[in-house]
């Protein structure tokens, strides 16, 4: 078998290594006794299990000990520290906030208004782009802000370069 082929992510498992005692490559090692199995029932009293997998805190043994209060599960890692994690939701939230919002604002308007009227007022959605402003002002959501800002900003910057480009193109050629 070829070095290439054991690594990971060819498909192939590398080859089993025999253990150093027995020279046997399956099997558990010499010197591990296998967990004994009890066919008691009931458990220990005494014993003290985890309450929940992961958890250091332990299920009182018995009715009589008080029990903790249920603390509420924290969120993973990846959504409470990682330096990424702010950057990417407030990139891609600026995004879809600066195409879906107007459009949203204008599909109601004009389901309950008429056109006129609708086209008044649609300068109003302007206000709601003050959000990621806010957001980046704020010291505990400056991060999100700024990168929703900017999420926001270059969607703009991009619809509306490609829409001078489609309009000079089909005012040259057309």
């Amino acid at each position: 078998m070829s070095a290439e082929a054991a690594q990971p992510g060819f498909g192939l498992a590398p080859e089993p290594v025999p253990d150093a005692v027995t020279n046997r490559a399956d099997g558990p090692p010499t010197g591990f006794a296998p967990e004994p199995v009890h066919d008691d029932p009931q458990p220990d009293a005494t014993v003290r299990r985890p309450a929940v997998r992961g958890s250091h805190r332990a299920e009182p043994a018995g009715p009589d000990e008080p029990r903790e209060p249920e603390q509420p599960e924290q969120p993973s890692w990846w959504h409470r520290d990682h330096p990424i994690s702010a950057a990417l939701v407030g990139f891609y939230t600026g995004m879809v906030f600066a195409i879906v919002v107007p459009g949203a604002y204008a599909a109601v308007m004009g389901s309950l208004y008429s056109e006129s009227t609708v086209t008044h007022h649609f300068a109003y959605v302007l206000l709601v782009f003050l959000v990621p402003v806010v957001l980046a002002i704020v010291k505990a959501t400056r991060r999100f802000g700024l990168f929703m800002l900017l999420g926001t900003v270059s969607t703009i910057v991009v619809v509306a370069g490609v829409a001078a480009g489609v309009g000079y193109f089909l005012y040259k050629h057309g």
